[in-house]
């Protein structure tokens, strides 16, 4: 009995410590099909201009499908831990002289630790320490295929 006292501890918080960090793996995996999945869907889109990004910006449905998402995909998903959703357009040259526009997704995401010891623990390591979360973020780059573009503009960086 006496070993077990020794050892009872040690066993347990290593075994609750896989159930946290197996739950906050499974968050990031959700949170990075997330942010490929919301790539996705607005990669279609034909943006060729800073004004054509401007109205995808402006469009809702690029907010309720990262929602969805997300709701879908991270295990114990809250929208109030969502930190930050943005998408960035940016313009790049081809070899050819001609330009592409490059989208990209960026999710950041305050994902509850349930285990309170261990929850404890990881909390330390995270950027905001003692709110018990851990932040985890995801980004995610597609090309949008449009005919070779003869301009460039600015990044344009919208909080969807």
């Amino acid at each position: 009995m006496v070993e077990f006292a020794l050892v009872a501890p040690i066993f347990f918080l290593l075994l609750f410590s896989i159930i946290q960090f197996g739950i906050l793996f499974g968050g990031q995996n959700g949170l990075v099909a997330s942010a490929r999945e919301l790539a996705r869907y607005a990669a279609p889109y034909r943006v060729k201009t800073f004004t054509d990004a401007s109205n995808v910006c402006a469009d809702s449905r690029l907010r309720t499908q990262i929602d969805t998402f997300m709701k879908q995909s991270i295990p114990g998903y809250g929208p109030t831990n969502v930190r930050s959703r943005t998408i960035t357009y940016s313009w790049g040259a081809n070899a050819n002289g001609t330009y592409y526009v490059e989208l990209t997704v960026k999710v950041v995401y305050d994902h509850p630790l349930y285990v309170p010891l261990v929850g404890g623990l990881i909390d330390g390591f995270d950027p905001y320490p003692g709110d018990g979360k851990f932040t985890l973020d995801a980004t995610e780059s597609m090309r949008i295929e449009n005919d070779d573009l003869t301009s460039t503009f600015s990044d344009k960086v919208c909080t969807i």
